[in-house]
């Protein structure tokens, strides 16, 4: 249905922009209440400008107005009523758009304006945006007026810079600190040097303002050698992380404590000798914010007795309750430590300690601590990843020699009865699809677990059976089931649903809407082992440091006679650099933690002496 067109007179829209009239007086005489269902057209051309923003801004300062009449009255209806009319498109370089087509509300955090248009979209996001503030204020008059003066101050400062070199424009503390926001590692690389030096300095400037998002970013630019602009200062990143210890919200204080304990256990700022109390001391008040990785480095302190007394047994039991607590988080694809804290089961029951020496149940949590360190590095590209992943595989494939055979089947039997109550119909899943597929040598059927809603997570579920090598976060599993045994298919159809399992004389039986549509007269069904992602072909690899203690990078470096101590000279973006071999290991391209082609290649060895 059309919308009805209405004709307001010029002046009066004019008096509207000026805030001498509210938009409800100004079309009091419309016919249909709804002013969504109208056109709003104006008597004769009139394209708003900058200028009457800047005037009606001044204009609510002065009579200090709250957000009801600036933000709900004025700007809503400027914008969203009379936008077209106003030709608001065209005053921010859209010309030809409209107002429904058009975003607002993302201003860009960086100052650096290029054009009077992109200025005038800033300072219509920032008026969308002020409404947001309103929820945190007491008096809303006052702070509706502090947030219109700080606008009012960037419309200023943009008139006087306007045309000049960066370095030489003029910001205000609040476009400093959404310039920090805006310039991540990416734009930093890109940005040329004059932005970068400027970056550098507000940066410097709002961390010793105590400015704690500043004082965070400058904390993690000195920590290691992977800052653009910044050189590895590891004094000034504990230096702001202590005052973050002081100053911070809780959570970045967990964060923060965190931080600290790996800059004293590795006695960053002690000339290389570690600081274990210290660390202890920062690791565990990280732990008692929460903070999931603080708890598995307290339990290394306490399981290697360093800044603490020696217990395997409790460090073991802190581990599996760690465990317990992001299984559920790594099933829901939230960002967990699983894949640290499996690893670190997979070693205790590996060398038996603080628990017995079992190799099979090591091989599972190494099998897990694989699938989820690989799903983290397709998220993230975290400081020290790389290396744990090389840790997993290496231990993985040490424990995998040593069983041998013992985990090389090709299937494996499970109890459908009991899979079913542990796996595919549990609480958080009410249906299950089943799909049939019948070959020569028996029935493959696969069930997959659907969601309540559309708004629900993916119901993933954990498989790991360990003597076929199969470990799979997955919705779906698929079940052979030999020839030999008798399958009735009640619906005759290949894919149907099923809500409940039943155990009736040895024979599975599955429901929908309590009616028997499939029957299977054996418990004891096979999953079967899946083929090796990518080949079996080992490759030689090195793990190299650019300084001591710093993070560690693999490179390939077949055929080439090199070990631990010796020199290799690697590619780089200034030529061919020399570095420091920390260690030499093996590894197949299926256990690689990204692709062969991806890795870069090792050029020369320089033997040590």
């Amino acid at each position: 249905m059309p919308r009805k067109k209405m004709v307001i007179d010029i002046n009066r829209i004019k008096s509207f922009v000026g805030g001498q009239i509210r938009f409800k007086d100004l079309i009091n005489n419309i016919s249909d209440p709804n002013p969504n269902k109208v056109t709003f057209v104006c008597s004769e051309p009139y394209y708003i400008s900058l200028e009457d923003i800047i005037s009606t801004i001044e204009f609510f300062i002065k009579m200090d107005l709250d957000y009801d009449i600036v933000i709900d009255d004025w700007f809503d209806g400027l914008y969203w009523y009379l936008g077209d009319a106003v030709h608001i498109p065209e005053l921010v370089g859209e010309s030809g758009n409209c107002i429904e087509n058009m975003e607002i509300g993302f201003e860009s955090d960086n100052p650096f304006f290029t054009s009077d248009q992109e200025f005038a979209k800033y300072v219509l996001d920032s008026l969308y945006n002020i409404g947001d503030y309103r929820w945190d204020c007491i008096d809303e008059n006052s702070c509706c007026c502090n947030e219109l003066k700080k606008l009012l101050q960037v419309i200023s400062n943009y008139s006087i810079n306007k045309g000049k070199p960066h370095d030489q424009w003029i910001l205000t503390k609040t476009q400093k600190i959404n310039l920090i926001y805006y310039y991540d590692e990416k734009r930093l690389i890109t940005a040329d040097s004059i932005d970068q030096q400027i970056y550098k300095k507000i940066l410097i400037e709002l961390a010793e303002a105590d400015d704690i998002n500043a004082l965070k970013t400058l904390g993690y630019a000195c920590y290691g050698d992977d800052n653009p602009i910044f050189t590895c200062d590891w004094d000034k990143s504990r230096d702001c992380f202590l005052r973050l210890m002081d100053i911070a919200y809780d959570q970045l204080k967990a964060q923060s404590a965190n931080t600290l304990g790996y800059i004293y256990y590795y006695g960053r700022c002690n000339n290389g000798i570690p600081q274990y109390e210290e660390a202890y001391k920062y690791f565990s008040l990280a732990a008692f914010y929460g903070f999931y990785e603080a708890r598995y480095k307290v339990a290394d302190m306490i399981r290697d007795g360093k800044g603490i007394f020696k217990n395997e047994e409790a460090a073991f039991r802190m581990y599996m309750d760690l465990f317990d607590d992001n299984y559920t988080r790594f099933l829901r694809s939230s960002d967990s430590v699983l894949n640290d804290v499996a690893l670190r089961l997979a070693s205790c029951y590996q060398h038996g300690t603080g628990t017995f020496k079992n190799l099979m149940t090591a091989y599972s949590y190494y099998l897990i601590a694989r699938l989820a360190i690989d799903e983290r590095m397709q998220k993230n590209n975290f400081f020290g990843l790389t290396t744990v992943s090389a840790s997993i595989r290496s231990g993985l494939s040490e424990v995998r020699n040593q069983l041998g055979d013992k985990c090389r089947n090709k299937v494996v039997a499970v109890n459908a009865y009991n899979f079913f109550n542990q796996y595919l119909l549990t609480d958080d899943v009410r249906d299950l699809r089943v799909k049939i597929e019948i070959n020569k040598n028996g029935t493959n059927i696969t069930f997959t677990r659907l969601k309540y809603n559309q708004y629900d997570t993916e119901p993933y579920m954990l498989l790991v059976y360990p003597t076929i090598s199969y470990c799979k976060k997955t919705t779906s599993v698929k079940f052979f089931i030999p020839k030999e045994c008798k399958i009735t298919n009640f619906t005759e159809n290949s894919s149907l649903v099923v809500d409940k399992v039943k155990l009736k004389n040895g024979e599975i039986h599955l429901y929908h809407n309590k009616k028997l549509v499939l029957s299977v007269d054996s418990e004891d069904w096979q999953i079967k082992a899946e083929r090796c992602r990518g080949s079996k072909m080992m490759h030689q690899f090195v793990s190299i440091q650019f300084e001591p203690g710093g993070k560690t990078y693999d490179y390939l470096c077949d055929g080439m006679d090199v070990i631990t101590g010796d020199k290799v000279v690697i590619p780089s973006m200034n030529g061919p650099k020399e570095v420091l071999v920390c260690r030499v290991f093996q590894q197949s391209e299926a256990d690689a933690p990204i692709e062969i082609v991806r890795y870069k290649s090792v050029l020369s060895v320089i033997k040590g002496e």
